[in-house]
């Protein structure tokens, strides 16, 4: 992205102009490389978070900032719960690394298969998939953290992550 570079812009800045001195002072000239750039940020921030483009739909870019902020907040919690369940057995197979690029979805998983392979209890959530949206993806790791934690005499300390638009 780029602030506006023509001729006639001040300083990256939009100017108005004087109509009474257009030859003085004019407006800023609009061009495509400039609304391009806007447009493509903006159709980016919303498509990498899994949101398909819709025309009339004025919330999109709303929506991808907030399952961004859920992402964060689920792939911390995942993280954790690996980190907690990595020296509870050797041999259940655990992500190697959770970081922001990681399908929370895969992780989720894989989380699941593992507790549901030394665990004994009913604490295992269905594994959720894409179409179960970001409160799906949410209950199963709020289960996930009470599966996890039965598994050791140390807390695990994570707070449950509240559904969206709850």
């Amino acid at each position: 992205m780029h602030r506006i570079d023509t001729p006639t812009a001040k300083h990256g800045r939009f100017v108005d102009g004087n109509p009474h001195k257009p030859n003085e002072e004019k407006s800023t000239h609009l061009n495509a490389d400039w609304f391009n750039g806007v447009q493509e940020n903006i159709c980016n921030a919303v498509t990498k978070q899994g949101i398909s483009l819709k025309k009339g739909d004025d919330e999109q870019l709303y929506n991808a900032i907030v399952a961004s902020s859920y992402r964060l907040q689920i792939l911390s919690h995942l993280r954790a719960m690996v980190e907690f369940l990595t020296p509870v057995s050797s041999e259940i197979s655990l992500p190697s690394e959770v970081n922001y690029d990681s399908d929370p979805f895969a992780v989720t998983a894989q989380l699941i298969d593992a507790l549901g392979h030394i665990s004994s209890e009913s604490v295992i959530p269905a594994k959720p998939n894409k179409t179960d949206g970001i409160n799906g993806l949410v209950r199963a790791v709020n289960i996930l953290i009470t599966g996890v934690e039965n598994q050791s005499d140390r807390p695990l300390n994570l707070a449950p992550i509240v559904e969206l638009g709850a």
